[in-house]
């Protein structure tokens, strides 16, 4: 009669959970403004209201913003985080991006991934060195360059900017450009050219050619010859010396008047001058307008800033059980979270770099996107073996429990004993089992006339721990070593055996007293 009012208890709360439980439905948590962040908790970091973001703390270089432990109400898919920051300048879909090398490439061609497709020719064997955006080319100083198909028109005449983040070696002073790109006049014979270089005396220039009358725009920078990555940049808006600017490091900077000519389209060669840089480059851009101080400073930042996404699911409000932080470094807006565990609990953390205390990254907003599942249920737990408080239990001793999850769930059972002082587990997790009966052979009771204490913990397959309600203790007696015996001989239990033995015990002296009797 228990054992089918356990099942009807089971098939009740089953239906009334599927019936009452909230549908699926797509969700989102916002962080976006101080009061949200406020809810984190900021390391070498604080919320500007100014900017309205979160940024380094003055000085810094390094710093986290940690959320609070955002909370679905139940089961949860996570979709996706996605988040705006300072230094993401957009170069995709750019028509006015003219030659985009990220030079990382491997081996072959030095792949164009602008909208145009002007793939480079490398003459040289120094691919995939250490770059500041993963790899770089390299360039021995004798005779490595990168042939360009580049079309002048392309570029424009007078108005463009040239970029390439550069590391020169620390040895080579020569004039060469890091890129140069020449074209003729259209239904003529003037050639055109412009040109980034470093330039012997440790100066850096703009070359610029119109009408057969070149110039160079240079200034002396010593420092730029560290042994560190540096960003150099090239501006043209117009035809005087004003509408030249050159950039080192998202500052401008002013030049002095020159003249010089390149006749070729390449990266790292002046091969009229019998000349080659020395050095790595990485992330080469050419555009046919003047971009904007601001768009160099984010391009600038993107560099030398950097934020580095980690995130956890937990299956506790205070993340404590099985919730260790995933460090996926610097990934790009929105990250896919897809592959996480379907959990109730998330919280993600970003830490802050800076290559400069002057410039800090800035988060603007975070959003996590997930898909509401339903409320999670605890596994039940209706029946255990042996009973609670049962006396007189025989040896040797095993542990069982009936267990139902009303989420369909698969569920994991642990048992525990505090034999040595303490609450420790007893043999071996049973892993992903569903509704049934489960037992564990427990010869660690093996003394007679003795109490003994055992916890059971359930939980299902997406984590939720019962420990407050479903993680039970139960404590049963041993009998004596004749009951036992007994007990195992006839496969009785308790008062049962006690009242066979009381009743063969009767028979007995009822014998005794009627063979006396017969006997007189």
């Amino acid at each position: 009669m228990k054992r089918y009012l356990q099942i009807i208890l089971i098939t009740i709360v089953t239906l009334s959970l599927i019936f009452f439980t909230p549908s699926i439905s797509a969700s989102e948590w916002i962080t976006i403004d101080e009061t949200d962040f406020d809810e984190g908790t900021y390391t070498n970091t604080h919320y500007n209201n100014t900017g309205t973001c979160v940024e380094l703390n003055v000085s810094e270089t390094s710093g986290y913003y940690t959320s609070k432990i955002f909370n679905a109400s139940g089961k949860a898919h996570w979709n996706d985080i996605s988040w705006e920051q300072s230094g993401t300048f957009g170069y995709e879909n750019k028509d006015d991006l003219v030659l985009w090398m990220h030079l990382d490439d491997k081996y072959g061609a030095i792949v164009d991934s602008s909208s145009y497709g002007y793939d480079g020719t490398y003459n040289g064997v120094l691919y995939d060195q250490t770059g500041k955006f993963n790899t770089s080319i390299g360039f021995n100083g004798t005779d490595d360059y990168v042939d360009l198909p580049l079309n002048m028109e392309e570029i424009g005449i007078g108005n463009f900017t040239l970029c390439a983040w550069i590391n020169p070696s620390t040895d080579s002073f020569s004039r060469t450009p890091v890129i140069s790109i020449v074209g003729k006049e259209t239904g003529g014979n003037t050639y055109y050219d412009v040109a980034i270089c470093t330039d012997n005396d440790r100066d850096i220039s703009l070359i610029h050619k119109q009408h057969s009358t070149s110039h160079q725009y240079y200034a002396n920078l010593p420092d730029l010859w560290d042994g560190n990555w540096h960003f150099l940049v090239g501006r043209c808006s117009g035809t005087a010396h004003a509408d030249h600017e050159l950039f080192l490091d998202g500052e401008k900077i002013s030049t002095n008047l020159g003249s010089y000519n390149l006749i070729e389209n390449s990266l790292g060669r002046a091969s009229n001058y019998g000349r080659f840089y020395k050095g790595k480059v990485d992330e080469v851009t050419a555009w046919n307008r003047s971009l904007t101080d601001e768009e160099l400073l984010d391009m600038y930042q993107m560099g030398i800033t950097r934020l580095n996404l980690s995130v956890r699911t937990c299956t506790d409000e205070d993340c404590l059980i099985d919730a260790s932080w995933n460090d996926l470094g610097v990934v790009s807006s929105p990250y896919d979270l897809s592959s996480y565990n379907e959990t109730t609990y998330f919280q993600y953390k970003f830490g802050f770099y800076s290559e400069d205390s002057t410039y800090t990254p800035k988060l603007f907003n975070v959003t996590v996107n997930y898909t509401f599942l339903g409320i999670n249920h605890e596994p039940i737990v209706t029946d255990e073996i042996p009973t609670n408080e049962t006396y007189n239990v025989f040896l040797p001793v095993s542990l069982g429990v009936t267990i139902a999850d009303p989420d369909a769930d698969t569920m994991d059972i642990r048992f525990y004993s505090n034999l040595s002082g303490t609450w420790e587990q007893i043999g071996s997790t049973v892993n992903d089992v569903h509704n049934g009966t489960y037992y564990l052979y427990a010869p660690y009771f093996g003394v007679y006339n003795t109490k003994y204490f055992w916890k059971v913990l359930v939980t299902d397959s997406v984590g939720e721990s019962n420990e407050t309600f479903y993680a039970k203790t139960f404590y049963f007696v041993t009998g004596n070593r004749t009951s036992s015996l007994c007990g195992q001989i006839f496969d009785i239990q308790d008062n049962y055996l006690y009242m066979f033995l009381g009743m063969f015990g009767l028979f007995g002296l009822l014998s005794i007293a009627f063979f006396n009797k017969r006997n007189k």
